[in-house]
């Protein structure tokens, strides 16, 4: 882990809370808040004095501003084998946290890209900032499409593929209406709140909030979520091989700079700046 921390784990009574410590970058997420996540939710799982989990981002200016694309660029694969294995990987989090029989509330503010977007999606309860919020995926221009596909089970049909088609940032209440967001509270007051709302849910025993979990899930599971998720993968990683083919995004990144790259370039919105 680099000398900022980069996730930070916090226990209050039940509830942990963990916060994307990467501000300067709005928190985008590299390998190491990755890291931290999984280490985390391992952590959380086998911690039987944790019932709630909390996930926020420091900072004012985002939640998270999704993955790191100039360490991607980085470790540019092209190798379909080797592809696979990363993608599964990314996705082994994601299951993490599906997995886990323990709620989370995810507070989310500013930026809001792609991982971030999914972390909100697998989670129980979502609280939002009533200013500022943009949530959206302007990647979807530069040819990125999700690994794993939850907004068709969040959201009504028209609102999921505006977002997955468009890219364009939706605000608060434009995602409390489409579902998504539980509750809007102002910026000053969304940690407090949410906090507030996860010592609630905490006083309800373990065992029922396990079962709770696992009896919600289950439904979306006989809906099929699990073979969505596996054709969802190898869809995404036929896009990326067909990116690094048909673009030269990757290494422009390498030999220009990512702010240099996204502004000339692409229509999407830095994560440097």
């Amino acid at each position: 882990m680099s000398e900022q921390q980069a996730l930070l784990y916090e226990q209050v009574g039940k509830v942990v809370k963990l916060t994307i410590n990467r501000p300067e970058k709005r928190n985008a997420m590299n390998h190491a808040v990755m890291q931290g996540l999984h280490d985390a939710f391992d952590r959380i799982a086998e911690d039987d004095s944790v019932s709630v989990v909390v996930i926020g981002g420091a900072g004012e200016k985002a939640f998270t501003a999704g993955f790191d694309l100039k360490e991607a660029a980085g470790n540019n694969i092209t190798d379909v084998m080797e592809r696979r294995k990363d993608t599964r990987g990314e996705n082994a989090l994601w299951l993490k946290m599906w997995n886990l029989h323990k709620p989370i509330l995810t507070m989310i503010h500013g930026y809001t890209i792609g991982g971030g977007i999914t972390i909100a999606m697998l989670s129980d309860m979502v609280f939002a900032a009533s200013e500022g919020l943009k949530l959206g995926n302007p990647e979807v221009s530069l040819g990125y499409i999700s690994s794993f596909p939850l907004s068709p089970y969040k959201l009504h049909f028209n609102k999921a593929r505006e977002l997955c088609l468009l890219g364009d940032f939706c605000d608060a209440q434009d995602l409390k209406e489409a579902g998504l967001v539980n509750r809007i509270f102002p910026y000053e007051k969304l940690e407090e709140e949410t906090m507030k709302i996860a010592q609630r849910i905490a006083k309800t025993p373990l065992f029922s909030l396990s079962m709770m979990k696992q009896e919600m899930n289950k439904v979306y599971e006989q809906m099929g979520f699990f073979n969505t998720v596996d054709y969802a993968a190898e869809m995404f990683n036929l896009c990326r091989q067909h990116m690094n083919m048909a673009t030269t995004f990757s290494q422009d990144i390498n030999e220009k700079g990512l702010r240099h790259t996204i502004e000339t370039k692409y229509d999407y919105v830095s994560q440097e700046h």
